[in-house]
């Protein structure tokens, strides 16, 4: 009996790997499928409340985002976590926000939909108070609630909580910039580790170099941006604006000379170097 009992904990332990495997690949219909049959077996408490709490997230991915808050619920009935307070409290908002987006107005639903995040949320930071996310959501909650000062203070909390925090930089520089304090959101962007940086921080740190006329930095942060996405046009568009527009086509041409170097694959780069030759009347080389 004993060994019958170790070989279904082992094949219970290999589902659950399997169907996390699953959710970190983001199959999320397959690993709700995995989850829901492990749910079957799953002991009451802490157990079944982490499998509700997955199957719910899959469903958060999926912009079910009512499926997901009724799955989030029964978590938290099973066992309360923060985890699941949080969870259930960006359904709210996602909820929320697409409903403000429908009809293009903050309605009562929709602040009545943010007030519920806004409660699962505060109730996620009671259980753990460093939750960087739970702050970052606050901050977007009174951002539809037009409240600007509690919004910034949501998102430097959540940066104080979790140095780096990647959405919370993100939309603290912008709050910033859109009041007209550009210094402030340079130096919001330029305390985020550049591990923790994505393109839309370099582009921001470049827009915010270029309004300043500082051309080495906006260089190195367009040149951030494109290494981090090679198909996305929107870096070379910069790094063309600052250089081609201003007749500098052996400056852009070294540039994108020295990008293929780096990643030969990058067809953008051929395309916008061809660009450059065609401005600098090379037809040859820019059909190579």
């Amino acid at each position: 009996i004993a060994t019958i009992v170790c070989m279904l904990a082992s094949l219970g332990a290999v589902d659950r790997a399997e169907a996390d495997r699953l959710f970190e690949a983001e199959k999320w219909a397959e690993a709700r499928a995995a989850y829901e049959e492990i749910l079957e077996g799953a002991a009451k408490g802490a157990e079944r409340a982490g499998v509700l709490d997955r199957i719910g997230r899959t469903w958060l991915m999926e912009g079910s985002y009512w499926e997901a808050e009724g799955f989030f619920a029964r978590s938290i009935e099973e066992h309360e976590t923060a985890e699941a307070r949080l969870h259930r409290g960006q359904a709210y908002f996602y909820v929320g926000q697409r409903a403000s987006n429908e009809r293009g107005a903050m309605g009562a639903e929709v602040r009545a939909l943010m007030n519920d995040a806004g409660r699962e949320l505060e109730r996620c930071l009671v259980l753990d108070p460093v939750s960087g996310d739970a702050f970052y959501f606050l901050g977007l909650c009174a951002a539809y609630r037009i409240e600007p000062e509690k919004e910034e203070a949501a998102y430097r909390k959540a940066l104080q909580v979790s140095p780096g925090h990647a959405s919370a930089s993100l939309d603290l520089a912008n709050l910033l910039a859109k009041r007209g304090d550009g210094p402030e959101a340079r130096k919001v962007l330029d305390a985020v580790p550049a591990e923790r940086r994505t393109k839309w921080h370099y582009l921001l740190i470049g827009d915010h170099a270029a309004a300043a006329d500082d051309q080495e930095a906006l260089l190195s942060a367009y040149l951030g941006a494109l290494r981090l996405d090679l198909e996305d046009p929107v870096p070379y568009d910069r790094l063309w604006q600052v250089t081609g527009f201003k007749r500098r086509f052996a400056a852009f041409r070294k540039i994108m000379e020295s990008v293929l170097e780096e990643h030969p694959e990058a067809w953008l780069a051929h395309y916008f170097l061809g660009f450059c030759h065609r401005h600098a009347k090379d037809p040859e080389a820019a059909i190579r």
